[in-house]
């Protein structure tokens, strides 16, 4: 096993898969669609003192960062959503973790009774999936439950690429008037290179630079406040201008 604070974690693949942390003398088994960004999410979540999981958060703030370690169990190249969810609920049953919420991750019930279903929709407003919780979303999509609140809520558009409510029955549809992320032109200047490139829009440049300690939503967010006049640079190295 490997310490779940060093940079060990910076090598994990971002394919998904089943991983296991060990907190001092107890367990947890977990899955997620990215396990590099998962294992990053929980030791981030830790050090803030704000993890989802209370006996998770309790043992850590005990033990701190010396006695937390983690291993990748299994990963794969191409799974479905239910396949490797069946593929944790396998490994919960063989290791017999204490730290997790729920021993049967295929029914998605991890979550408190007063929690409120979350709704899936890809750009065309068809309906993706559905979760008995932005946690269980977040846990399962690896995509920040604020921001898919946000999105429920109607503050922004869209999270992580998909349009979320917390009504089945919403008519969704991607707004365009409402985004220059997806229709003006913007134009990258490499500061270090000197190499310019041009893109269709600000979400295609963001996918461009693709930062992997990064968010898509707050890097499309930092380009369009530098072509706003708002910001001068991305990582001291990037600026952004819209194509007139």
């Amino acid at each position: 096993m490997k310490k779940l604070f060093d940079l060990s974690v910076n090598s994990v693949t971002k394919n998904p898969g089943i991983y296991y942390l060990k907190l001092n003398e107890v367990n947890y088994v977990g899955s997620s669609i990215s396990l590099k960004t998962r294992l990053l999410e929980h030791s981030n979540k830790l050090l803030k003192g704000k993890h989802e999981n209370p006996r998770m958060q309790n043992t850590f703030n005990k033990y701190l960062q010396d006695k937390c370690w983690y291993s990748i169990l299994e990963s794969f190249e191409n799974i479905t959503q239910q396949e490797l969810l069946q593929k944790e609920k396998e490994w919960i049953n063989l290791l017999g973790p204490v730290l997790n919420n729920k021993l049967d991750p295929t029914t998605q019930n991890n979550c408190g009774s007063n929690s409120i279903k979350v709704y899936q929709f890809d750009k065309q407003g068809r309906k993706v999936n559905e979760y008995p919780s932005t946690k269980e979303a977040e846990r399962q999509t690896s995509i920040s439950s604020s921001s898919i609140s946000g999105a429920a809520r109607g503050e922004h558009l869209s999270a992580g690429g998909y349009l979320w409510s917390y009504d089945e029955r919403a008519s969704k549809t991607y707004d365009l008037e409402r985004s220059k992320w997806k229709w003006k032109a913007v134009k990258m200047h490499d500061l270090i290179t000197n190499e310019e490139l041009v893109f269709d829009n600000i979400a295609k440049a963001a996918r461009h630079l693709n930062f992997e300690d990064s968010k898509f939503d707050s890097i499309c967010a930092s380009i369009s406040s530098i072509c706003n006049g708002k910001g001068k640079k991305l990582r001291n190295r990037y600026t952004f201008c819209y194509m007139v």
